[in-house]
């Protein structure tokens, strides 16, 4: 071997020396894991993480901030309403009333003389069986505030305007007490053949059999 080479071999043996001495001796830098790995939730959907899975679950009444729904879908906690005692501005208030409907109410209230079971909002024109449904756990009617219909009064023809009267039950009525008759109950009105015992029973309430004022 030349000198020319045992020169260059050695220059390279201490340049690979070097190599080897820079790189053990550098502390080795450390990479942080999480440049390596993923978050479990990042790979989770939004509504998957811990705190949408706290969200899913049962609702309890009573919670603050919470608006709790009955199987009817009618928040609790609201105020009940009367139907024979609300105005047409509390009536709007319902879900699924609107004036159009809040004023059929109203008619139809004074029509009957007053609502004896809030079941009866089902009959007025517009609202729907569902609508109803979804109704009743907020509604409420006070029978005191309900108008009778003095059936023994001479004169007194308030039957021939009631919904669940029609003409021909109301002549039948007006007749019979021309004649003197008088009437004790509303099995009477079944055994004179008038009223069925199904219609008997829906109109119990609105009838006041007195025979004077």
């Amino acid at each position: 071997m030349s000198r020319s080479e045992r020169r260059a071999t050695l220059l390279l043996s201490v340049l690979i020396f070097l190599v080897i001495i820079v790189r053990f001796a550098a502390p080795a830098r450390k990479v942080p894991l999480e440049y390596f790995t993923l978050s479990v939730n990042s790979l989770l959907p939004a509504d998957s993480s811990d705190s949408a899975r706290r969200e899913d679950q049962s609702i309890e009444p009573g919670q603050p901030g919470k608006n709790f729904k009955t199987s009817q879908g009618v928040g609790s906690g609201k105020a009940m309403i009367d139907l024979n005692l609300a105005d047409s501005v509390e009536l709007v208030r319902l879900p699924g009333i609107g004036p159009v409907l809040a004023s059929r109410i109203i008619k139809y209230r004074n029509f009957l003389g007053g609502f004896v079971s809030t079941s009866q909002l089902g009959e007025v024109y517009g609202i729907t069986d569902s609508l109803c449904r979804k109704l009743l756990p907020v509604l409420t009617a006070d029978t005191s505030a309900v108008r009778k219909i003095f059936i023994n009064i001479p004169g007194f023809d308030r039957s021939l305007r009631h919904p669940y009267i029609s003409k021909d039950e109301a002549d039948a009525i007006t007749e019979l007490r021309g004649s003197g008759y008088i009437f004790k109950s509303v099995n009477d009105l079944v055994d004179k053949n008038i009223f069925s015992r199904e219609k008997a029973r829906k109109l119990k309430y609105y009838i006041d059999f007195s025979e004077g004022f």
